[in-house]
């Protein structure tokens, strides 16, 4: 006779069992609540916020320097100015767009759920 051995401890396996049914452990509820889809593009949202900033960071080093003194390091401080705001602009595109594929994500699982009726 073959008999098998089941953990009892944690329905989860990632730590002691839950104290009462249908309870989550704390390492497991954030990624119970979010599909495999919600957590890439939060991912790609935290890293884009993360260059951004960055940038932010590196732009008002540059503006408390930019007007010191006008020489060919303005002139180029100048450059880098315009260069690090294009970037920013940038960020905040593809972050407006990623934000629009979370909602699309979330609005996906709901319609799995059965939260919401499917749009034909």
């Amino acid at each position: 006779m073959i008999s098998t051995v089941s953990d009892t401890t944690s329905n989860c396996g990632c730590g002691p069992a839950p104290s009462y049914p249908g309870e989550e452990c704390c390492d497991c509820r954030p990624k119970v609540a979010l599909t495999p889809e919600e957590e890439a593009i939060l991912k790609k949202l935290r890293s884009l916020k993360t260059e951004a900033r960055y940038l932010i960071s590196r732009l008002k080093d540059i503006e408390n320097h930019r007007f010191d003194k006008m020489d060919s390091a303005s002139v180029s401080m100048e450059g880098e100015w315009l260069r690090i705001s294009n970037e920013i602009d940038s960020l905040r595109t593809m972050w407006r767009e990623w934000e629009k594929r979370l909602d699309d994500a979330k609005e996906q699982k709901w319609i799995m759920l059965g939260h919401r009726e499917p749009k034909i």
